[in-house]
């Protein structure tokens, strides 16, 4: 079985997971995924035979849409999945204008991007550079520009295309790894 395989297998297993994917598809935006720390989560619970799903506390949707890169926060859609499930916080960005936001809210420089697997694979850890979109009813399609070996394998190693030592451990820090899953992996490959 492929790693793509399995990753499909674990989160279609997944009832709460799949009603996301259903919402986030009721949007119909351009190129669309579910990604981020939501995919991790769900899959480290499973790996780890949590009893209880870890608490997410936003679910990130992302989505490429070149013609109207102005819209990179868009409250509306959030708005209205919002209205479908109520109980999750969500979090869309239209990453065809997101290297705007870095640059406005964090001061910080990054590329443009010419895709939705490009911003992906700028992710801030690899097990997070991870995006899953639904085709038809029930299929997936996983997006993992650099690999999965790190999502399956309990691996929280930081990104070097684009995360810094510091900010990678005041991550470690906020998301509380090691408390949630004391067998991951920690690696910080480098400056």
């Amino acid at each position: 079985m492929t790693q793509e395989q399995t990753l499909r297998d674990l989160l279609q297993a997944d009832v709460w997971f799949m009603r996301l994917l259903h919402a986030a598809a009721s949007l119909a935006l351009p190129d669309w995924a579910l990604a981020g720390g939501v995919i991790r989560d769900t899959v480290w619970d499973k790996l780890c035979h949590r009893r209880t799903r870890t608490p997410v506390g936003d679910v990130d949707l992302v989505y490429f849409d070149a013609v109207d890169a102005d819209t990179v926060h868009n409250a509306e859609a959030e708005r209205a999945l919002a209205e479908v499930l109520g109980d999750v916080r969500w979090d869309v960005k239209n990453e065809a204008g997101i290297h705007r936001w870095y640059q406005t809210h964090l001061g910080e420089v990054i590329p443009a991007f010419g895709s939705l697997e490009e911003a992906i694979k700028f992710f801030p850890e690899t097990c997070v550079a991870v995006g899953v979109t639904l085709v038809g009813s029930a299929d997936l399609r996983v997006i993992a520009p650099v690999g999965l070996d790190d999502l399956l394998g309990l691996v929280m190693r930081r990104n070097s295309f684009r995360t810094g030592p510091d900010y990678f451990a005041r991550r470690l820090e906020e998301k509380r790894i090691r408390q949630k899953w004391p067998s991951v992996s920690i690696i910080d490959d480098g400056e």
